[in-house]
């Protein structure tokens, strides 16, 4: 529904728009408005003249709060639009997650997410900024020093920053969240940390004691037979475990590990190992 529709509606009667928000057009030509509430029609306001695209929103806005917490939030008076700035969206969304008594915040949480949005977002430029304007650009230039510092932080305010926009969205008073964006961003301006591979290296006396521990073990037989053949052919942990007996020539004691069951698949030869004395231990 738009202040127009509304405007050329003419004939009595109700129309919601099936979030609990309804307008009556009375008898006499005039627009109320009320909001639906745990069964509870509460009314918002009455219109006698037109009504405008800002009334519109202050009406769905004030309906939200209505929902979110009927009492405390009737009184509030902070009444948003597109050009309100977002320290105004931040006071009317902490209002309502701290006033609800279904709020999913505690007064711990409520406590921690204020202490960083007055520590991070409050001091920056965004913060005094029309929240139409705000994208992702201009919250990319204020996370970035904060990701790159405290990279758990960034994405506790990345979460309650979105929740203010969607909450802005609710309201007709946006077109999207632009904090939806940032991951995306993220992983198109920040190059992915190499993995650090350490060479496995074990001396031989290293070696012996492992092998020794091996053989007084508690363990299976099958799975110190599997330790014992590993260490001494030096293959990974997959080709072991995944080895069948028709791979083992016992006669003439060689392995040959089929070039589909190895880490390197594009080789066009398959694995041959010279087991010698193993096979007559095994």
């Amino acid at each position: 529904m738009s202040a127009a529709s509304l405007n050329r509606w003419s004939t009595p009667g109700k129309k919601t728009d099936g979030a609990g928000l309804f307008w009556i057009r009375n008898i006499n030509g005039s627009l109320t408005a009320k909001q639906r509430v745990k069964n509870k029609d509460i009314k918002i306001d009455t219109f006698n003249g037109k009504l405008t695209p800002a009334s519109l929103n202050k009406v769905r806005q004030i309906g939200v709060n209505l929902k979110t917490s009927p009492i405390q939030n009737q009184n509030s008076t902070v009444f948003l639009s597109p050009e309100s700035k977002l320290s105004e969206a931040w006071e009317d969304f902490y209002l309502i997650m701290t006033s609800s008594s279904n709020s999913s915040w505690s007064p711990y949480t409520a406590k921690q997410n204020k202490n960083r949005i007055e520590t991070y977002i409050k001091p920056t430029g965004i913060w005094d900024m029309q929240v139409q304007h705000i994208h992702v650009a201009e919250l990319f230039a204020v996370l970035k020093s904060v990701r790159q510092e405290k990279h758990n932080t960034e994405s506790k305010i990345r979460g309650v920053l979105s929740k203010v926009f969607t909450h802005l969205l609710s309201m007709r008073l946006i077109n999207d969240n632009p904090v939806l964006s940032l991951p995306a961003l993220y992983r198109n301006l920040e190059k992915p940390k190499k993995a650090e591979h350490l060479p496995a290296e074990l001396f031989i006396d290293q070696l012996g004691k492992i092998l020794h521990d091996n053989d007084y073990s508690p363990g299976s037989f099958l799975v110190k037979k599997a330790v014992e053949l590993q260490a001494y052919t030096c293959q990974r942990s997959l080709e072991v475990a995944g080895a069948i007996w028709s791979e083992i020539d016992f006669d003439s004691g060689i392995w040959t590990i089929s070039r589909h069951r190895m880490k390197v698949k594009l080789r066009n030869y398959d694995q041959v190992l010279h087991l010698g004395l193993l096979t007559r231990d095994t």
